[in-house]
């Protein structure tokens, strides 16, 4: 599944904040002429809640990546960029007043801090969202690359073992822990639960469509409207799957050319 793998960038996380905690200790010490213990703290705590952010940030936007969730990433971008500056002074500022005795209060750190950091921070918020988006592209480009090849599922139906290509898998619903899976002319009822299964396909190919059905979009004929706030897909072996609310949007951002009934 795309973006799935978080221990490749384990180790490259926290060697970058490593080294950029020691190029602005180095740089309060030489520039600013720091005292050696203070400085370091202001760097490990002022990069540290930057990294947290980061991660936080990174997270969000990869499970709203993964499920083409359009908007909703667009929405969490624009909140990051405004208010991580704000939010990495305001919560850096009450580590300082844990951490040490400061002359200014909570309040006044952090608008004494805004007014100085406030471009700055701007600038680094915009360039992680810069950073993340070049990943998550990058491993798109990796994963369209992977899956080219059809993939191949060994499935056991109870009474026999089968090998299925997902491109021939037109639907998977579940119920409890057993899956249809439905084919252009069969159903292959297996016992594994929905989100078993889903790690097992390329997630390109296939869209949840509600809470227990995904299905193959390069089956599918159509999006209909079938009653006032009902919808559903058509799918190339004339199979009809409920599209529920909260897939909807999703559903549509894939569909847009499709034709929707009235």
């Amino acid at each position: 599944m795309i973006l799935d793998n978080r221990k490749n960038f384990i180790a490259p996380f926290f060697l970058t904040l490593g080294s950029i905690v020691l190029l602005q200790w180095g740089h309060f010490v030489w520039y600013f002429e720091q005292p050696v213990g203070l400085a370091l703290l202001w760097s490990v705590v002022d990069w540290g809640v930057w990294f947290c952010l980061f991660a936080v940030y990174w997270r969000l936007s990869n499970q709203f990546f993964s499920n083409n969730h359009v908007s909703q990433q667009h929405l969490l971008t624009l909140l990051f960029i405004m208010l991580a500056g704000p939010m990495q002074i305001l919560i850096s500022s009450g580590a300082y007043q844990l951490l040490y005795q400061t002359e200014k209060t909570l309040l006044e750190s952090f608008f004494h801090l805004m007014n100085k950091r406030w471009l700055q921070n701007l600038m680094i918020s915009s360039c992680a969202v810069l950073v993340f988006r070049l990943i998550q592209s990058s491993q798109k480009q990796s994963h369209h690359s992977e899956t080219e090849e059809p993939v191949q599922i060994k499935v056991y139906d109870g009474k026999n073992y089968r090998v299925l290509e997902t491109g021939e898998i037109y639907a998977i619903c579940s119920t409890k822990n057993y899956l249809s899976l439905y084919t252009k002319d069969e159903e292959v009822v297996i016992r594994e639960t929905l989100k078993e299964f889903k790690d097992k396909i390329p997630s390109d190919d296939f869209i949840q469509v509600s809470r227990s059905a995904v299905v193959n979009i390069k089956v599918i004929n159509q999006l209909s409207k079938y009653s006032k706030s009902s919808f559903q897909l058509i799918l190339a072996n004339n199979m009809s799957i409920n599209v529920s609310r909260r897939y909807l949007d999703l559903v549509k951002s894939y569909f847009t050319d499709q034709t929707v009934v009235p």
